[in-house]
C-alpha cells in the first residue's frame, strides 16, 4: 500500500456508499428488478388468486419483443463493421501512425473476441438503464509445461546443460524395462499473455456516488464481486491482510425466475469453503499536494463494516468503468432504456389481453345462477360445475338455471385498444411490425411509401447505434490508446486476416483524436450501398472531367470501393480492388508523368499521358519482335545441330558396318584355308599306316 492515511480513505469510502447510487434496493436497483422481471414475463402480485378463481393470467410480452427486434439490428452496425473509430493525427507526420493505430483498435482490440461483449453491453443498455464496460490492461502470465520422458543419462546431462534456466527444470529418475536407468525432465515456462481486456460488467454489481454528472468526474466509483478466501490469496494478498474479513453486505433483490435458478444450482455442501466475501473495487478522490488525487482502493465488506485489503495511486485520468443508456439523460450517469418507454404499454396490454380472453371464456362459459323452488329440486353442482360439451346433467325438480348476462362487444373492443397500444408502442421505440417482418399489406405499398416508413421506424434505432459509438465505444478506443502506449514499450505482433502485422505504440500520439465512424443510418445496408454508389458515380464524374488536376484521387476511389465491398459483406475488400498502397504508387507515376510534360507546348497533360502509353505500347511491340527473332534464330540452330548429329550417325553406322562386313570375309577365308591344310593331314596320317598283320603301334599326333 502506498496511501499514506488509510483511515481518511476508509471514512471517506464509508461516508460515499451511504448515499450511493445502485446499492440494493434503492430505487435504480428496484427498476432494474421489474424491467427484468417484465422482461422475463413473471407473474404479477396477484396472478395466484387469479389462477385460483379461473381467470386468465396470461402476460404481454412487449418489453421482450421490443429489446429482442432491436437488439440484432444494432448488432449488426457493431458486429459487421470494418471500422467503428478512426484516430485522426495532430501533425502531417502523424499519418501512418494514426492509420496503425486505428488498425489496432479496430481489428485486434474490438475485432477479437469482442463479439459478446457488445452483445451484454447492447443487451443491458437496452433492458437495465445503464450498461458498464471495464477496460484495464491485464498483467497475464501462462505456465506452458513441457515434458521428455524416456531419456538416458547422456541425454538427460546434454539437456540439462543446454538450458541455463535451470529452475524450471525438474528431473525424476526411475527404473527403465531392461533394469537400466531413465530420467523425465518437465520444462515450466513463463508466456506473457499481458494485453487489454474488456468486459461487460453486470449493471447490479456497480455503484456511484448521487451527485455525479458523469463517470469521469464523480468522487467515488466502484464495482463489486464476491470471492472466496482461496481466491483473494490466489490474487496475491497477505495472510495477514485477509484476516477478520466481513461478511457478504446486503443482497440485491432477485427475480422469481433467478431465486428458481440460484436454488437449482446452489450446492449445500461444503458452505464453510464456500463461503463468499464482497470484494468492491473503488476509484475514489482524495485530497493531495497538488489538487484531487484519484486512488484505487480494494476493500471488503458494506456500511459500518470495511476492511482494507490494498489502496494505491491510480495513474490514469478516469475510472475504467464506461457506462452507456440506450435513452440517456442529460447531466446523469444513468438514463432510461428502450424497456422503460415500453413498461406501463406492456401492463395496459396485460390487462387488456386479460379482459378479452376473460371476456370470450364469459361469454362461452359464464357464471349460473340456480333457482330452486323448493328442497325437492335437487341440481348436481358438480356436474354444472364441470361442464363439457355434449355432456348430460340430471335436475330434479322444478329448478331453474339461468346464465347471467355478459356484456357484448368486450372482445372488439379489447382488439381495438390493443391494435393502439401497438401505434403507441412503435412510435415510442421505433420497434414494429415494419421492423419484425412483413405485414399482410406490405406488398400492396408503393416503393417510396415503404421507403419513408423504413426510415421512420430506424430513425430510434440509428440514435440508439449513434449513443453506443460516443458514449462508449470512443471513450474507449481512447483509453485503450493510452493503456496500449503505457504498457507496450515494444513492437508487437498480430495476426490479422490470415497475416501477420507489426505495430509500434511508442510512435502513437495519446492525444489524437478519435471519431466515430458509426453513424446515423450506418445500419441500414441498402442505404449505405445506395449512398457509397452515388458517392462513387461522382468521383468518376470528377476524374473524368479534370483528369490529372482532379482533386479525387485513385486512392479516394479505392477507399470507396473498399467501404462499398464492406457494405455488400464482403470482408476482404483488398483482394477485390487492391489496397491503397497500389493506388498511391500509380498516383505517383501519374503525377511525375505530368510534371515532365510541362513546359511541353501543344500538348495537354491528357494528350502527353496518352502519347507516353502509345510509345510505351510500341517499344513493347519492338521488344516482343526482338525476343520473337531471337527465339526463330534459336530454332534454326538447334535445327542444324540435330542434322549435322544426324549425318555424324549415319556415316559411323557405314563405317561399322564395312569393318564388320571385312571382318566376316576375313573370318571366312581363314576357315577355308583352315579346312583345306586339316584334309591334307588326313590324307598324310591315312598313306602313313602300317599293314593289317602288323600289331598296331600307338600314334601319338
Amino acid at each position: 500500500m502506498n496511501v499514506k492515511n488509510l483511515k481518511q480513505v476508509e471514512d471517506l469510502i464509508r461516508r460515499e456508499m451511504q448515499s450511493a447510487v445502485g446499492k440494493p434496493s434503492a430505487t435504480l436497483s428496484r427498476a432494474r428488478t421489474e424491467l427484468k422481471s417484465a422482461y422475463l414475463g413473471e407473474p404479477l402480485p396477484r396472478d395466484a388468486e387469479r389462477k385460483e378463481n379461473g381467470w386468465s393470467t396470461t402476460q404481454d410480452r412487449s418489453v421482450l419483443e421490443t429489446v429482442e427486434w432491436a437488439k440484432p439490428s444494432l448488432m449488426r452496425v457493431f458486429a459487421s463493421q470494418e471500422e467503428i473509430v478512426r484516430f485522426e493525427p495532430r501533425e502531417p507526420e502523424d499519418e501512418d501512425a494514426a492509420e496503425e493505430a486505428t488498425n489496432y483498435i479496430n481489428q485486434v482490440v474490438f475485432g477479437s473476441g469482442a463479439f459478446m461483449v457488445v452483445h451484454d453491453l447492447i443487451m443491458d443498455a437496452l433492458y437495465q438503464r445503464v450498461a458498464w464496460a471495464k477496460v484495464w490492461w491485464d498483467e497475464t502470465f501462462e505456465t506452458i509445461t513441457q515434458e521428455w520422458d524416456g531419456l538416458s543419462y547422456e541425454e538427460a546431462w546434454a539437456f540439462i546443460s543446454a538450458h541455463p534456466a535451470r529452475e524450471n527444470l525438474s528431473v525424476v529418475w526411475y527404473a527403465g524395462p531392461e533394469g537400466g536407468s531413465l530420467y523425465r525432465i518437465k520444462e515450466k515456462k513463463k508466456e506473457d499473455r499481458s494485453g487489454v481486456k474488456i468486459v461487460a460488467l453486470p449493471p447490479e454489481r456497480v455503484i456511484w456516488s448521487a451527485e455525479s454528472l458523469d463517470i469521469v468526474s464523480a468522487r467515488f466509483c466502484a464495482h463489486w464481486e464476491d470471492k472466496t478466501r482461496a481466491e483473494l490469496a490466489a490474487e496475491g494478498y497477505p495472510k495477514d491482510r485477509l484476516d477478520g474479513l466481513p461478511d457478504g453486505g446486503e443482497s440485491y433483490p432477485e427475480t422469481d425466475i433467478q431465486t428458481r435458478i440460484n436454488e437449482d444450482q446452489a450446492d449445500t455442501n461444503n458452505e464453510t469453503e464456500r463461503m463468499t466475501y464482497r470484494v468492491y473495487e473503488a476509484y475514489i478522490k482524495t485530497a493531495g499536494a497538488d489538487g484531487p488525487e484519484r486512488q484505487k482502493v480494494v476493500f471488503a465488506g458494506d456500511g459500518d463494516k470495511i476492511h482494507i485489503l490494498s489502496a494505491e495511486e491510480w495513474p490514469m485520468n478516469r475510472p475504467p468503468l464506461f457506462p452507456v443508456s440506450s435513452v440517456p439523460l442529460p447531466h446523469s450517469v444513468a438514463g432510461l432504456s428502450l424497456a422503460d418507454l415500453v413498461m406501463d404499454i406492456q401492463r395496459v396490454r396485460t390487462e387488456l389481453f386479460r379482459q378479452l380472453l376473460d371476456g370470450l371464456a364469459s361469454g362461452n362459459q359464464g357464471e349460473l345462477v340456480i333457482t330452486r323452488p323448493d328442497k325437492s329440486c335437487v341440481v348436481d353442482l358438480d356436474q354444472i360445475g364441470n361442464r363439457r360439451i355434449g355432456g348430460i346433467y340430471e335436475i330434479f325438480g322444478n329448478a331453474t338455471i339461468t346464465p347471467l348476462p355478459v356484456a357484448s362487444g368486450v372482445a372488439a373492443e379489447a382488439a381495438a385498444a390493443m391494435t393502439v397500444t401497438d401505434k403507441i408502442k412503435e412510435s415510442r421505440t421505433g420497434v414494429g411490425q415494419q421492423l419484425q417482418g412483413l405485414t399482410a399489406d406490405a406488398l400492396q405499398n408503393t416503393a417510396t411509401g415503404a421507403a419513408i416508413m423504413d426510415e421512420a421506424v430506424n430513425q430510434r434505432l440509428e440514435l440508439i447505434a449513434r449513443i453506443l459509438a460516443e458514449y462508449i465505444f470512443k471513450p474507449i478506443a481512447t483509453h485503450v490508446l493510452k493503456l496500449t502506449i503505457r504498457h507496450q514499450p515494444k513492437p508487437m505482433k498480430r495476426r490479422v486476416k490470415g497475416r501477420f502485422l507489426t505495430w509500434n505504440p511508442q510512435t502513437w500520439d495519446p492525444l489524437m483524436d478519435v471519431k466515430v465512424s458509426v453513424g446515423l443510418g450506418s445500419g441500414n445496408q441498402g442505404r449505405r450501398v445506395s449512398g457509397l454508389t452515388q458517392i462513387l458515380n461522382i468521383q468518376e464524374k470528377i476524374v473524368s472531367g479534370l483528369g490529372v488536376n482532379s482533386p479525387v484521387r485513385l486512392t479516394h476511389i479505392i477507399h470507396t470501393t473498399h467501404k462499398l465491398a464492406e457494405a455488400l459483406g464482403f470482408g476482404s475488400p483488398e483482394q477485390f480492388f487492391g489496397t491503397d498502397a497500389d493506388a498511391q504508387k500509380y498516383e505517383e507515376q501519374i503525377l511525375a508523368a505530368a510534371q515532365q510534360n510541362q513546359g511541353q507546348g501543344g500538348q495537354t497533360p491528357e494528350e502527353r499521358l496518352i502519347e507516353l502509353e502509345i510509345k510505351k505500347g510500341e517499344a513493347q511491340v519492338a521488344n516482343r519482335m526482338k525476343v520473337t527473332e531471337a527465339n526463330l534464330a534459336f530454332d534454326q540452330r538447334k535445327l542444324d545441330a540435330e542434322l549435322e548429329m544426324e549425318k555424324v550417325k549415319l556415316e559411323a553406322k557405314i563405317l561399322l558396318d564395312q569393318a564388320k562386313m571385312a571382318a566376316d570375309n576375313n573370318l571366312k577365308a581363314q576357315q577355308a584355308q583352315a579346312d583345306a591344310e586339316l584334309a591334307v593331314l588326313k590324307e598324310t596320317l591315312k598313306a602313313s599306316q602300317p599293314p593289317a598283320e602288323v600289331a598296331p603301334a600307338e600314334v601319338i599326333l
